[in-house]
């Protein structure tokens, strides 16, 4: 009996070293977690809003048959800003479409639009930008 008491504990401490040493290794990651999801929760929630999603798709993106989606997103945490590039490669399934309409929430600051890669000036209106 003293044995396989012996065993438990020896095996109990074990698991205890193991999870604290797990918990040591990936604290930097839990912390990194933590940070990014109160930076995320920080934005305008009115964005994921019935009201807001009402116009949110214009019958001009449904002409559209998006084939690939090119994100590349850096966040700075210290000074809370998000840079990025994204690149959208889409076949128009009516010719009648001039005008490709894209969501784009206020607060964003864009350097440049190409299409075809040529550049171009968008139109803001109504969290979207038309090219």
């Amino acid at each position: 009996m003293r044995k396989r008491k012996k065993i438990f504990l020896f095996v109990l401490t074990f698991i205890l070293v193991a999870i604290a040493s797990l918990y040591f290794i990936f604290q930097n990651e839990i912390a990194r977690v933590i940070e990014v999801y109160s930076f995320v929760n920080k934005f305008d929630k009115d964005a994921f809003t019935q009201e807001y999603s009402k116009n949110y798709i214009y019958n001009a993106q449904k002409k559209l048959n998006v084939l690939y989606y090119y994100l590349n997103i850096n966040i700075n945490f210290e000074n809370e800003t998000i840079d990025g590039t994204a690149k959208i490669t889409a076949v128009r399934n009516d010719k009648s479409l001039t005008e490709i309409p894209l969501n784009f929430r206020d607060g964003f600051n864009i350097i440049s639009v190409k299409y075809n890669n040529n550049k171009v000036k968008p139109a803001y209106s109504n969290n979207h930008i038309t090219i």
